[in-house]
This record gives structure tokens, C-alpha cells and sequence, in this order.
């Protein structure tokens, strides 16, 4: 239980935050004031944080119950220009950019004996963003409110594994001792009731590249009230790619091609009515997404993924709110891509690392 306090203390700091005025030095580019405003970075199109339990209720593999989920994104940045949009003197023209550390860790608490977590994805990963703002302060369809879209290009090396030494397919032997190789396994009929879920060894490195488009409409204080968004991303295995790459038995399994096409929107409905906000108001959120894998040939293992979710975060509580998604599709939870196709609903707790963001450079637009 001692690992389950910490990770409910790590998931807490990313929502730290600090409620009141924004106030840069006087002078010419200064932020708009806003009520109660949180103090978080700006953070557009990466993860969220979020803990959650499933129905029904199954740990991996076996029928045990799963005490708890959680997938814990801290994004830390070297540079981040997004800070320029909330600032009068930023005129919406030329490139903005950020650079940025991810660190991404899911993890699956079972009660099991001793409560154990299995084995954990840990997730680094360097993260280059482009932005392009167009179109500020016209009045944009649907809604017929001021609006501005938002373009960005992304690029990002990461790593993926479970920190495991073990054979994915045979329990107790190491995966590493030269001249005594993991047991040879048919790729499109793997033997997947010997699958070792509990120390089997998965590892890969990968490279991203993709793109987002976000209409965002702001009210009359600038604050965002909705957004409708699309994007794409494709993920790139390489085989041996690197110290920890993906190597050659785990390669015409794991389908190394991914795309993932993402659709959502977002919608504050105080904002909309004109009403005050206060700590208890806030964002509703829609996303789906669908990702499909190439090049896998095993006909036991499902090459797609579909999400549906649905959040609500809280204007004034430092990004906390509500989520439940719906997972069909291939397991995320490393070597389990191998195992049984997930089909669950998950209901918990959210962090959103930029919850109420404010848009001053559209006082220009006025």
C-alpha cells in the first residue's frame, strides 16, 4: 500500500496550483487580468493524468480484481512559447514553439498477494512542438462567436518498456544470457496461454510525427468556452532501433506502424450563458480516437484500438474532474498487446495540465 500513497501523491502534483491575478511586469505586453485564474503552463494536444478503475472489474490475464489504473503524464518543459497567446502584444503571426520532456508511466494495481502492480509501461519520450495561430477574432461557424484556429505540427522520440528481464512467452527464463535464447515461437500463431504477464520483457523505441487543428472560441473576458478539434499521428517502431529497441521476436508481432486519428470537442456552458464562473463550474469534453497497427501477422492479436471519452474538469480545483472512457482493441499495457483484446469501461479521476487557459492576445481583435 506504501506504493499506492506515493503514486496518489505524484498524481497530485501536477494539479498544484495557485488561484488569483496574473500579473506580469508593466508595460506594453502585459496579460489581460482574470478572475481567479490558474496558474498552470500552457500545454496543448499531450496527455492527461488520470485514475481510474474498469468494468468489469479483471485484472490482467487472470480474474483478479484490479484495485486500481492509472496513467500519470508530467510534462516538463525547456521552453514553451504558448505562453506568448495569453499576452496583448502578441499579434498571432509567425511560428510559436515548445520543447518539452514527457514522462509517461501506466501502471495496473491487481489484489493479488501483496497487492502487487504488475509490470508498469514507462514511457520517456522528448517532445517538439510547432504552432501556427490563423484566423483570430473573426466570428467562425458553428457557434458565431470570436475564434481563432490553432495549427500544430509535432515531432517526438520515446521509449516504451516494462523494465522485465524475462522470455515473453516462457516464465522464469531470462531473455538475455548469450547462447540461450527465449524459445522459438510460431509469429502468427503465438502460444498465448503461456504469455508471462508478470516479468516477460517488452521494449521498444519510436519516433512521432504528426498534426492537430483546434478551433477554439473564447468569451468576452478571452477564456476559452469551446473547441472542436482533429488530429493524426503515426508511430514508427524500427526494429532494433537503438539500445532497447524493438527486437526481431517481438517485431512481426507488435504491428511497429501505428496511426492514430483523433476527433473531440469541448464546451463550457457558464461561459456560453454569460454566468460567473466559480470553483464548481467548468469543461465538459468529448474525444475518440482510432488507431490502427501495421505490419503485426499474429491472427490472435487485434491491430486496432478505439476510444471514446467523456470529461468534466472543474474551473477552480487546479485541473481535477471527472472522466469515463470506453477501450476497445488491443491492450496499451506493454507486453499485454499480446493477451486478450480490452473491451472496458473506466470511470475515475482526471488531471488536465491546462484547464482554463486565457487568451489574451485577442484583446487585439476587438
Amino acid at each position: 500500500m506504501i506504493a499506492a500513497r506515493a503514486l496518489l501523491v505524484t498524481l497530485a502534483f501536477p494539479a498544484a496550483s495557485f488561484a488569483g491575478e496574473f500579473d506580469l511586469a508593466a508595460g506594453p505586453c502585459q496579460t489581460v487580468d482574470v478572475e481567479q485564474r490558474q496558474e498552470l503552463q500552457p500545454v496543448e494536444f499531450l496527455e492527461r493524468s488520470s485514475i481510474f478503475n474498469s468494468l468489469p472489474n479483471t485484472g490482467p490475464v487472470e480474474p483478479a480484481a484490479l484495485l486500481f489504473e492509472a496513467n500519470v503524464a508530467t510534462h516538463l518543459y525547456f521552453y514553451n512559447a504558448l505562453t506568448n497567446l495569453e499576452r496583448q502584444c502578441f499579434r498571432g503571426e509567425g511560428w510559436l514553439w515548445t520543447a518539452a520532456f514527457t514522462m509517461q508511466v501506466r501502471l495496473r494495481m491487481v489484489a493479488d498477494n501483496s497487492l502487487p502492480v504488475r509490470p508498469a509501461s514507462l514511457m520517456p519520450r522528448l517532445d517538439g512542438q510547432l504552432f501556427r495561430v490563423t484566423g483570430s477574432g473573426r466570428k467562425q461557424w458553428p457557434f458565431g462567436r470570436s475564434a481563432f484556429d490553432l495549427l500544430e505540427l509535432r515531432a517526438s522520440l520515446g521509449h516504451h518498456s516494462n523494465g522485465q528481464q524475462y522470455c515473453e512467452f516462457a516464465a522464469g527464463v531470462p531473455d538475455d544470457v548469450p547462447g540461450a535464447p527465449c524459445p522459438a515461437i510460431d509469429p502468427v500463431n503465438p502460444p498465448l496461454d503461456q504469455l508471462n504477464y508478470r516479468a516477460g520483457d517488452f521494449s521498444t523505441n519510436h519516433v512521432i510525427g504528426g498534426a492537430h487543428f483546434a478551433r477554439i472560441f473564447v468569451d468576452g473576458n478571452y477564456m476559452e468556452m469551446a473547441r472542436g478539434t482533429l488530429g493524426a499521428l503515426y508511430e514508427g517502431n524500427p526494429l532494433d532501433f537503438g539500445p532497447g529497441g524493438l527486437d526481431a521476436s517481438q517485431f512481426p508481432l507488435y504491428g511497429a506502424h501505428r496511426l492514430l486519428v483523433t476527433a473531440g470537442a469541448s464546451f463550457h456552458p457558464w461561459r456560453f450563458s454569460g454566468a460567473r464562473a466559480n470553483p464548481w463550474t467548468g469543461i465538459f469534453r468529448l474525444n475518440a480516437t482510432c488507431e490502427a497497427m501495421f505490419g503485426g501477422v499474429a491472427t490472435s492479436i487485434p491491430y486496432d484500438r478505439e476510444t471514446v471519452e467523456l470529461s468534466y474538469v472543474f474551473d477552480g480545483l487546479g485541473g481535477i474532474g471527472f472522466v469515463a472512457r470506453y477501450i476497445h482493441g488491443q491492450d496499451y499495457m506493454n507486453v499485454l498487446f499480446v493477451g486478450p483484446p480490452l473491451s472496458v469501461v473506466q470511470v475515475g479521476l482526471v488531471w488536465d495540465p491546462s484547464p482554463r487557459m486565457k487568451y489574451g492576445f485577442m484583446w487585439n481583435a476587438r
